[in-house]
């Protein structure tokens, strides 16, 4: 039986991959001819000598062709002159990811830190390359053909769907499943670079518009990239009946804007653009130019009628896509019986009388908190891969999953509106962006596809967030990563989206932390045997403020934030088991603000000592695990760098030995900075014959270093990878004390 229904799929499994294959390829067998000599020798600018490679030239090409959604599409072509000044560039430059990319920092925000996909693509279904064409002018000034490898990737979309997958089935367009959706890269490598030589290569590449719609709105064009680039120019064009509509910021303004009949052109220019886009702990969208467009087609969806005058009225993109996002809440508060009693319900409502048992009717806030931290705490999360990918056809069941104490990723946010609506607490939302990527405001709403957003339960004077978790891990009440912090997120009143009349942008600034609350304190025990050279340490780390909402699930679940820093991911055991895997269950914790949690812990070590007669080297490598940036570049630095959150992290280490001793190398340990950055210290005090202390303490005070101060970063960076990187030096024997 299962052979007879392979061969009755197999002709299916055969038509697409004939097909699949000639959408892939057709690419090479485009006859492509050269319309000119190549590109006249230019000069290249003094101040990008340095540089891997320079950009001497690049023109972009955006044509929208249509104007009815079901028939657009959007054509991006690109003519770039290369000069490769060194074996880093040709090494790190001859590689072109189709469909390229205009927001490389928001296209890869979601990739992890550190990933080996270099590629930085943005999230586009069913691209089309219609040619690649490349060709090298060698140092001796021939002109040869480009020896060119190319492949089509296929891309995992699972990171890239976050949040909107529990609603993607709504994004269809035609009967386009979009969550069950492939998407693909052609790549191309350049095989015959050499150091010296120019390289001038034209692409193109076809976008349906119908497949990716709603990615097509709130969408910015970052001038910059991570190469210098000595001429730049961006074409866009499009019908004046599709009613494209720019924003511009920090100087990116049209440089021409003219019509001919319907067709609409706007050209983008620039000159002497530096490659900094980057950049580590820059934010470059509050110093770069770029520009925002949103393509407007004739599409009834971006239509309704005014009650007032009973005529059609443009609907904004952002409305009708989180009406979307929505739509259960809005389906829960609108029908009649809301709290229809069925089986299901019966299970939500039985964990909600048990976890809240004890507490007053009237505290509503507080059973709703408590219920919150039981799922933070105590639930299980379920990612859905399979529901999605219509392998598990069974029912959502809500209640069971509750019941067994189990948030599936489909009802993340259908729980919550369960749980708030029985509560009879009004609610709103507030849809986040990460600040490290980008700012939301009149000038960038960005697509709003797939911002997380949590729920927002007003207060006296404040907005109390709710974010259902993603993962085993989740924020308590009111807890928000740095990267939420202290930026504008979109706060979206519920009866407001689905009132008839339209409600405008509203943008809420969320609350900020500082230094005095974000702390980290590690106070380590070492009992040092000098016979057996032995080390046996005894921690007490304590959290607060974003050391906690970052790091303490480091220790509970082995659990870190995939786009921070790696040295997140270092718990202050790093230096002994670096592939510590164990969990810890803290001994003290608080829920509320700043979220202090503690831990204790043990760890040994029999080979970080050296003996030379009565003389003992002890290793501190890695003892200290401050999180710093060790690929910082002092030499070119072009943005203001911005630190993750202001703080203070402590760590002591009381080094007890077995007899007495004498701390030689005190004045090489000693560290005393104090900068625009922050402040820096290494204190190597002995207490007593057989004590040694040493602690290191980094503070970070500012909210940004200008670029030409990043030097004072590097400094502070460098003093602490040279503790880690040292020894302490001591003598045995009965000596004196300084």
């Amino acid at each position: 039986m299962p052979l007879i229904r392979f061969l009755a799929v197999l002709p299916l499994i055969l038509s697409l991959s004939i097909e699949a294959y000639g959408q892939f390829n057709n690419y090479r067998k485009y006859d492509y001819k050269w319309a000119a000599a190549f590109p006249k020798p230019v000069a290249l600018n003094s101040k990008f000598e340095g540089a891997p490679l320079v950009i001497l030239n690049e023109e972009n090409f955006f044509k929208v062709s249509g104007v009815k959604s079901g028939f657009m599409k959007i054509y991006v072509e690109s003519k770039q002159h290369i000069k490769y000044t060194n074996a880093e560039g040709v090494l790190s430059g001859a590689r072109f990811d189709l469909p390229s990319s205009f927001d490389p920092i928001l296209d890869r925000s979601d990739v992890p830190r550190g990933s080996a996909d270099t590629a930085q693509r943005p999230k586009l279904f069913d691209v089309k390359v219609l040619f690649f064409a490349a060709r090298i002018k060698k140092r001796n000034g021939t002109v040869v053909n480009a020896d060119i490898d190319d492949e089509v990737v296929l891309d995992d979309r699972s990171y890239q769907l976050k949040s909107h997958r529990a609603y993607a089935h709504s994004l269809r367009f035609g009967g386009s499943r979009l969550e069950n959706n492939n998407t693909y890269t052609y790549v191309f490598q350049i095989q015959n670079l050499e150091p010296g030589d120019e390289l001038e290569v034209h692409y193109k590449y076809e976008i349906p518009y119908a497949q990716n719609w709603y990615l097509f709105n709130s969408n910015r064009v970052f001038y910059n990239g991570v190469y210098p680039k000595q001429a730049y120019s961006f074409t866009f064009n499009f019908n004046k009946k599709v009613g494209t509509t720019f924003l511009y910021n920090n100087g990116a303004n049209p440089d021409k804007r003219f019509q001919e009949k319907e067709n609409v052109t706007y050209i983008f220019k620039a000159e002497n653009l530096p490659g900094c886009l980057d950049e580590i702990n820059a934010r470059p969208h509050l110093e770069l130019p770029y520009f925002v467009y949103n393509l407007n087609p004739m599409d009834a969806r971006f239509y309704y009628t005014s009650p007032y005058n009973m005529e059609e009225a443009p609907l904004p993109f952002w409305i009708y896509l989180l009406r979307l996002r929505e739509q259960y809440t809005e389906y829960e508060q609108r029908r009649a019986d809301p709290l229809i009693k069925d089986k299901q319900w019966k299970k939500v409502q039985s964990f909600m009388i048990v976890t809240t048992a004890g507490i007053p009717n009237a505290n509503i806030f507080t059973r709703l908190n408590t219920l919150h931290n039981k799922i933070v705490d105590d639930f299980k999360y379920q990612k859905d891969g399979a529901f999605f990918a219509g392998k598990d056809k069974k029912l959502e069941r809500l209640g069971d999953y509750t019941e067994n104490e189990t948030l599936r990723e489909i009802s993340r946010f259908k729980l919550y509106v369960k749980l708030l609506n029985h509560l009879n607490i009004p609610y709103n939302t507030m849809y986040f962006m990460d600040k490290r990527v980008a700012q939301m405001g009149l000038n960038f709403i960005s697509s709003v596809v797939d911002n997380e957003y949590a729920f927002a339960v007003p207060r006296v004077n404040q907005q109390y967030y709710l974010y259902p978790k993603q993962s085993r891990c989740g924020y308590y009440g009111n807890e928000l990563p740095f990267y939420w912090e202290n930026t504008p997120a979109l706060y979206i009143e519920f009866y407001s989206l689905w009132a008839d009349k339209i409600a405008g942008l509203n943008f809420i600034k969320t609350h900020a932390s500082n230094a005095s609350e974000n702390i980290r304190v590690c106070n380590i025990k070492a009992d040092v045997d000098l016979n057996q050279q032995t080390l046996d340490c005894e921690a007490k780390v304590s959290l607060s403020g974003q050391f906690s909402t970052m790091t303490r699930n480091l220790y509970v679940f082995n659990y870190m934030d995939s786009t921070l820093n790696p040295l997140y991911g270092r718990k202050i055991n790093y230096a002994f088991q670096p592939q510590d895997n164990d969990t810890l269950t803290p001994y003290s914790k608080s829920a509320v603000y700043p979220f202090k949690t503690n831990f204790r812990m043990n760890y040994s070590s029999a080979d970080r000592m050296v003996r030379n007669d009565s003389r003992y080297q002890l290793s501190l490598d890695d003892l200290f695990p401050h999180i710093v940036e060790n690929e910082l570049d002092e030499a070119y630095r072009e943005l203001r760098y911005y630190p993750d959150f202001q703080s203070q992290d402590l760590i002591k280490y009381f080094f007890v030995f077995s007899d007495s001793v004498k701390l030689l190398n005190k004045d090489e340990l000693d560290v005393a900075i104090s900068n625009s950055f922050g402040a820096y210290t290494i204190t190597a005090d002995q207490l007593n014959s057989t004590t040694i202390m040493i602690a290191s303490e980094f503070r970070v005070t500012s909210e940004f270093v200008e670029a030409n101060k990043i030097g004072d970063v590097v400094d502070i960076n460098a003093a602490i990878r040279k503790l880690n990187q040292g020894v302490l030096v001591v003598q045995k024997g009965r000596v004196g004390l300084h």
